[in-house]
């Protein structure tokens, strides 16, 4: 039998240690006189030994109190037989089973070291998505204000949008730094200019549902539906950027805590928008969105190519009086 080498793991499984074991029977659990000392306190005394078997290793559990756990089998009962690579739940530790000869993964080339044209492309986009979100921002203002603004005025009321990719650019980068020791600011910056630009293109979408359709409860399902999107795929690229890895779980994780943020968001905004009104507001009442974008035409002229339709209705009601 060669020899055999137990791999502890952390709760969020990365590698803590190795155990190599020229001899078998090995027991394992929490108590200082075992072959492998654990200290998890949901770990018996004596947890667990493994043996030699008639055709490799096997696992005993001694009647823990929290059982044992091989693999996606489940818990175990009586002798079971292990090879090299099964995964062995305890308590909370996990520990991987490995034969001397298994064969391991290539190892991973270094990354070579950054150009100065690559060191130059992330801040020049970030940069640009800086400027490009600020001047969106700008033509939205301009869009939906009704009065006549100067230019300048309307690039500062923009100017307080920036401050949330700002600060989510720089909090994901502290948190990249603590993590793997690389903050990506700038990569961080163009994510979140993203999010925002999405964010304005999905209401400008909402505004025209609402206005054709006339429904503000289609209007609404798009609404929410396309930020819950924006802000789990926000949370997923950000994570995946801080941890350098991107996996179901992250994806799980960012969907659930996107969608808690949006539904909480949906509630409010629906228990407010009826509060205090005693009658519901109409999207058909509403004026066009953006309108200033299509052609105006003066009064005077609006009154003449309206007439014919008033001198129609005024005798349909004559002919109608006449009958």
């Amino acid at each position: 039998m060669p020899p055999l080498i137990i791999e502890v793991l952390t709760r969020g499984g990365a590698h803590s240690n190795y155990h190599r074991v020229s001899e078998l029977p090995v027991h394992i659990g929490r108590a200082l006189d075992n072959d492998i000392v654990l200290a998890d306190a949901y770990i018996s005394p004596v947890h667990l030994i493994i043996a030699e078997g008639d055709h490799g290793w096997i696992a005993v559990d001694q009647s823990s109190e929290n059982g044992t756990f091989i693999g996606k089998d489940g818990k175990i009962e009586g002798a079971t037989e292990l090879v090299s690579g099964d995964l062995v739940t305890i308590g909370r530790t996990q520990l991987r089973i490995w034969s001397p000869e298994h064969q391991v993964t290539p190892a991973l080339r270094l990354p070579a070291q950054q150009s100065i044209a690559r060191r130059v492309i992330i801040p020049l986009f970030a940069f640009i998505s800086i400027l490009g979100t600020a001047a969106l921002v700008t033509l939205n203002q301009f869009l939906n204000n009704a009065n006549q603004t100067k230019l300048i005025s309307l690039f500062a009321n923009a100017l307080p949008y920036l401050f949330f990719p700002l600060l989510w650019a720089g909090t994901c980068a502290c948190a990249g730094f603590i993590v793997r020791r690389r903050a990506q600011f700038g990569l961080q910056l163009i994510v979140a200019n993203g999010a925002l630009v999405s964010v304005l293109v999905f209401t400008a979408l909402t505004e025209y549902v609402d206005y054709f359709t006339s429904s503000t409860r289609a209007a609404d399902i798009i609404q929410y539906t396309g930020m819950v999107l924006i802000t789990a795929l926000l949370l997923f690229v950000n994570l995946a950027i801080t941890t350098g890895t991107a996996d179901l779980r992250r994806a799980v994780i960012s969907v659930v805590i996107g969608g808690g943020v949006i539904a909480t968001v949906a509630v409010t905004d629906y228990a407010s928008r009826f509060e205090n009104h005693i009658t519901p507001e109409y999207s058909q009442t509403l004026k066009p969105p953006y309108a200033k974008i299509t052609r105006s035409i003066p009064l005077d002229q609006f009154i003449k190519e309206s007439e014919p339709l008033f001198r129609d209705k005024k005798e349909m009601v004559k002919k109608t009086k006449g009958k």
